[in-house]
């Protein structure tokens, strides 16, 4: 009677799957959890350091062993209880991290805040944050192509994030279809995004799609631009960090072919746009001028020029192959360059 049920028991795929789960969630504890990527943020900690990584941890560790322990003693049942108990545990610990991930978002830009020494210390920052963002004084933006479509980005929308930061730029190589956060973000209308339009960090096609899956309106464009702008290619450094302006205009780190910024000007954006996504002219020019300034909430400059707006003029010309030329600026009113 005994051999039968061991060998009853040695045949069912519990065992093998108590291990096999417990160390998948041993391995999901050094994750980055929603609290970690609330902002969007890359440069994160492991979710190891938060509580939700440590109660995986041991939770995972636990099930791979009385697994084990059960599989050598011919016990079904304790490894049946002990993946469910440790489902329970991970579930537990996932429902509460999206419950409480507008809070997280919060407490993340607070101690963002603080690090950047905008704001003295934790207690000042968490009771003027949200007062700021609700009185029309910051603008959040959710960084590059890292936004977290179920926690980080819902939170961050709802905690007050307007703006997608240079959307489809510093996105993985390979996206799954769907779900995935470039078409999260496409899709939120509550969210304006910036969009590089060098013709190398974006392509004409993402960009046509783009713009008018956000439309117009909800588009400005960006340059991203960095130490070699306006200079000849060669190797320059970027703060600390030498990187190379190559002969077609890309900008490197140097040695590789990373991305590290622009070259980009923003009259070779609104020409390039032209070509690129099919604008009009009167469109390229909001995209670089009003849209921006009603998306930051730059007062002066949110109504284009009408009276009482600031007088930051550029005259330009378009040649039919939409490059433009600046013919004068004036600041204020005030001439400042001219051909």
């Amino acid at each position: 009677m005994q051999a039968s049920t061991s060998s009853s028991t040695s045949s069912s795929p519990a065992p093998l799957i108590g291990i096999v789960a417990g160390i998948v969630i041993a391995i999901g504890a050094f994750l980055p959890w929603a609290k970690e990527t609330a902002l969007g943020n890359s440069q994160t900690a492991a979710g190891f350091d938060g509580w939700e990584g440590k109660v995986c941890l041991i939770a995972g560790v636990g099930i791979a062993i009385g697994s084990f322990v059960a599989m050598r003693q011919g016990r079904a049942r304790q490894i049946a209880a002990g993946l469910l108990i440790g489902g329970i545990i991970a579930t537990g610990v996932a429902a509460y991290t999206a419950v409480t991930a507008e809070d997280q978002f919060h407490d993340a830009l607070v101690s963002e805040l603080v690090s950047q020494g905008i704001v003295p210390d934790e207690a000042t920052a968490d009771t003027a944050v949200q007062a700021a963002i609700d009185g029309g004084q910051v603008t959040v933006s959710i960084s590059f192509g890292l936004y977290v479509v179920i926690f980080g980005g819902i939170a961050a929308v709802a905690a007050g994030a307007t703006l997608s930061t240079h959307l489809g730029n510093a996105a993985h190589p390979v996206l799954r279809r769907h779900p995935n956060y470039i078409w999260e973000q496409l899709a939120e209308d509550r969210l304006t995004a910036g969009f590089i339009a060098d013709g190398i960090h974006l392509d004409a096609a993402f960009l046509k799609t783009a713009i008018r899956a956000k439309s117009v309106d909800r588009s400005f464009l960006v340059t991203d631009a960095s130490t070699p702008a306006g200079v000849a290619p060669g190797r320059y450094m970027l703060a600390d960090q030498p990187v190379d302006l190559t002969n077609d205009g890309r900008v490197v780190l140097a040695g590789s072919d990373r991305l590290a910024g622009s070259a980009l000007h923003m009259h070779r954006a609104v020409g390039n746009i032209l070509g690129l996504a099919g604008v009009s002219l009167a469109e390229a020019v909001r995209m670089a001028t009003v849209n921006p300034a009603r998306a930051g909430k730059v007062a002066g400059r949110e109504t284009a020029l009408a009276a009482g707006a600031t007088a930051d003029i550029t005259q330009f010309r378009v040649s039919p192959a939409n490059d433009i030329e600046i013919v004068a600026t004036w600041l204020a009113g005030e001439k400042v360059y001219s051909r």
